[in-house]
């Protein structure tokens, strides 16, 4: 079998722009295993786990880049908007969930039903970090960023 040279360069360009989207792809949205079925999104090689309650409570989990738990910021306020267009802001505290882990804790939300976008604002070490989490319609989270 006699393969023609022109036929192994498109072959080898077409490799090399598969594997370049691929890579470009994997970049752009890696998902990370949400250890409270949350939400994850990352801001300054930091993971925040949005978890929104049924109660419309808010609850945050932080993470360093490895996904393992780290230090609560010094202050942090959420705004979450919910699919009918309402919104609701309030400052949350640091505390201890149920099972004993570091979480920032909101209060619940009366008649605060199916969010759509949340925005976060963290204090650390002196400089704020803004992460911006959404939350699909579909019944399905969003893992990823």
């Amino acid at each position: 079998m006699v393969v023609s040279r022109r036929f192994l360069v498109q072959v080898g360009c077409f490799l090399a722009f598969s594997a370049a989207a691929l890579f470009a792809m994997a970049a752009q949205y890696h998902a990370h295993k949400a250890p409270h079925n949350g939400v994850v999104a990352e801001a300054d090689g930091t993971h925040f786990e949005l978890v929104v309650e049924k109660n419309g409570q808010a609850n945050v989990y932080v993470y360093d880049k490895s996904m393992k738990p780290t230090s609560l910021p010094e202050e942090a306020r959420i705004n979450m908007k919910a699919h009918d267009g309402t919104s609701h802001s309030q400052d949350l505290r640091a505390t201890k969930d149920a099972q004993g882990a570091s979480v920032l804790k909101g209060d619940a939300v009366r008649n605060f039903k199916d969010w759509d976008t949340a925005v976060l604002t963290v204090k650390s070490k002196d400089r704020p970090i803004v992460v911006r989490f959404s939350h699909h319609h579909s019944g399905k989270k969003e893992q990823g960023h």
